[in-house]
């Protein structure tokens, strides 16, 4: 046994009160004193640092030493198993008296001088006498420095759900006044080591969190958290998550809603009636169930099949759950089931007659009544087209300059035309049909008569036909002084 010193008692028993046990000078002495010197130089490591645990007296102090963990030590000072110190002070060896000579032994004649054994038997133990049930320290003791570290360690391991860490500090700690620790400990605590801010923003998290994961269910979120469906809605209100729930509950309602088929609602109804009645969609699914089965019941009337069956079999869901579904709604399969009336049509309107107009041609644009009839000449009137031999074509022009005494270009003769006449090649007229063709030949290598040359014709081009000779290979044509084409007036 190592001698110990005044220094190492007296800061033991100053980490003994940090640790939340009060210790006197003689129990250090007694808890320490068996130690070796390899377990004193553990002792003073420990006593140099803050306590790892609450509370640790000077026995558990020893446990550490020898290599007990520190949770183990508090676990055991908790449960009253090492020596009170009320026992540890009778352990104490007493001071030593003074010594007196000892006195002579009387012998006794026919008595032998062996000593005797004296058995004695411990007395039973009686109720006054049973330790007392450890006291939780003080929660004042949560404000010292060294309660930060411990409320750290508790955030850590129980996160921002506030029930639970409130729960946590109630088994641990107690009131001057006998009341619970409740949360209004916690948050002055909180507030006193200034972790006020980081404790409520990992509260919110954890709770908008846990609201996502049960997909807006109230009630499942409550139960993951520690708290009941009042406090959480409080706590909802109070973190300022209103406005992300509600959009978080009503996405979850959209979604439950467009599952509208028989079968979807009626695995709704059944497996998940605490989601439906949480969500405020109870009522709206069961009475679409009301609504839509018989119909249901009686179309499958119609078949051969039993109406069990054919619920079973349309609805995808087993026999136990459709028999569950029926005796919810109120259904009985042996009542007959009159089969669905069919869906008497209206008729379908006449259709007025209406005149064939595909095989009829419509009349004549001059035979109709009231326009004016187009002007057609006899044909013994009608000039002859014949050309002497020798004549130019239509449209061709002599090469060489003009002939003296001949008219300028655009200038008509001195000659008045027949009425109704017109050179060859000419355009007919807009109100002459086009069944009606000058009589006689056509010349060689002219076009039919009122057709056009192939191609689209752009503004002021000259028509197709043979070019003058001699004249320009590209480039538009020069306007004459007339202003327009050659040829008697329309």
């Amino acid at each position: 046994m190592a001698e110990l010193e005044l220094e190492t008692i007296d800061r033991a028993v100053r980490w003994c009160a940090e640790a939340g046990r009060q210790a006197t000078a003689n129990e250090v002495r007694l808890a320490l004193g068996s130690l070796g010197w390899d377990q004193l130089l553990s002792v003073r490591a420990l006593l140099a640092d803050p306590p790892p645990a609450r509370p640790l007296g000077p026995w558990a102090l020893a446990d550490l030493a020898r290599g007990v963990p520190a949770d183990v030590a508090a676990e055991r000072e908790r449960d009253a198993r090492y020596p009170r110190p009320d026992t540890a002070a009778s352990r104490v060896p007493a001071a030593p008296a003074v010594a007196q000579p000892p006195a002579e032994p009387r012998k006794k004649a026919g008595r032998s001088t062996r000593r005797q054994v004296v058995v004695r038997k411990a007395k039973p133990a009686t109720a006054e006498q049973a330790p007392d049930a450890p006291r939780l320290p003080l929660i004042e003791e949560l404000l010292l420095p060294a309660g930060r570290g411990e409320l750290a360690r508790l955030v850590r391991r129980h996160g921002g759900r506030r029930p639970v860490l409130a729960a946590a500090l109630a088994a641990t700690y107690r009131r001057a006044d006998g009341a619970p620790v409740g949360s209004a400990d916690l948050d002055a605590a909180l507030e006193h080591h200034g972790l006020e801010r980081a404790f409520l923003r990992r509260e919110r998290d954890e709770l908008f969190h846990s609201v996502r994961a049960a997909k807006g269910v109230l009630a499942k979120a409550a139960t993951g958290l520690g708290h009941d469906l009042a406090s959480l809605r409080l706590a909802i209100g109070r973190l300022g998550l209103d406005a992300d729930v509600k959009r978080l509950r009503e996405a979850r309602r959209r979604d439950l809603r467009s599952k509208a088929t028989l079968s979807e609602r009626a695995q709704l109804w059944v497996g998940s009636g605490d989601a439906l009645a949480d969500l405020e969609l109870l009522d709206e699914v069961e009475k679409d169930l009301k609504k839509r089965l018989p119909e249901h019941l009686r179309a499958l009337a119609t078949t051969r099949e039993p109406l069990e069956q054919g619920l079973v079999r349309t609805l995808a869901l087993p026999v136990a759950t459709v028999r569950d579904l029926l005796t919810r709604l109120g259904i009985d399969l042996s009542t007959p089931v009159a089969p669905a009336a069919p869906v008497a049509r209206p008729p379908r309107p006449a259709r007025p007659a209406t005149p064939d107009t595909r095989r009829t041609p419509p009349a004549a644009p001059h035979a109709r009544s009231g326009e004016r009839q187009p002007f057609r000449r006899p044909a013994g009137d009608r000039p002859s087209t014949a050309r002497p031999s020798g004549a130019r074509p239509s449209g061709a022009r002599p090469s060489g300059a003009r002939p003296s005494g001949a008219r300028p270009s655009g200038a008509r003769p001195s000659g008045a035309r027949p009425s109704g006449a017109r050179p060859s090649g000419a355009r007919p007229s807009a109100a002459r049909p086009y069944d009606a063709r000058p009589a006689g030949p056509r010349p060689p290598g002219a076009r039919p008569y009122g057709s056009r040359p192939p191609g689209p014709r752009t503004p002021g081009a000259r028509p197709a036909g043979p070019r003058r000779p001699g004249g320009p290979s590209s480039g538009p044509r020069r306007p004459s002084p007339g202003g327009g084409r050659r040829g008697p007036a329309r």
